[in-house]
């Protein structure tokens, strides 16, 4: 009797947190849309230039918006706009793909929390795409977005990987 009742008990938690945990995975993998409502003025982004094995340059950006408690009572950061773009000029044709492949990884152990490979993706008119990854718990230094990216079916490699760490100074929300 009380095993069927814990049963039932886990059960109905497990229905209740349905809609949050969909809720929470629902978030877009590419985006191209910027937000003044959702990114604050303070927010910090990070840029840096990588070459893939074909010596194609791409440049890699990330935005660090804002530090939030989630319902958990857990600090994390809200990052978005990790955008690669294809430098004008570079060798291959503007219908060439990209290749990229992106982790996000949270605390001292680099915990992956989000793991995403994408093969072939087109790029926009500004040779350009832009993903919207998942928010990370906060730990300035240790949390990071690791990134290598390359151009499609050109038979080389792709670049180095790029780290992108969680900056200092990002806004606190409601703060």
């Amino acid at each position: 009797m009380i095993i069927k009742m814990i049963k039932r008990a886990v059960a109905v938690v497990a229905i209740a947190a349905l809609p949050l945990t969909l809720a929470l995975s629902a978030q877009a993998d590419v985006d191209g849309v910027v937000s003044p409502v959702t990114d604050p003025a303070t927010a910090r982004t990070e840029t840096v230039t990588v070459e893939d094995g074909g010596g194609v340059d791409y440049k890699i950006s990330i935005r660090w918006n804002e530090k939030y408690k989630d319902a958990a009572g857990v600090w994390r950061v809200s990052v978005s706009h990790l955008k690669v773009q294809r430098l004008p000029g570079q060798a291959p044709s503007a219908d060439d793909g990209l290749d990229a492949h992106f982790d996000v990884q949270q605390g001292v152990s680099h915990t992956i929390i989000q793991h995403k490979v994408y093969d072939g993706l087109d790029l926009g008119d500004d040779l350009s795409v832009t993903f919207n990854p998942r928010n990370p718990r906060s730990n300035i230094g240790d949390t990071r977005i690791r990134i290598k990216v390359g151009t499609d079916d050109d038979g080389k490699t792709n670049s180095r990987w790029v780290y992108l760490y969680q900056l200092g100074g990002i806004p606190v929300r409601g703060v």
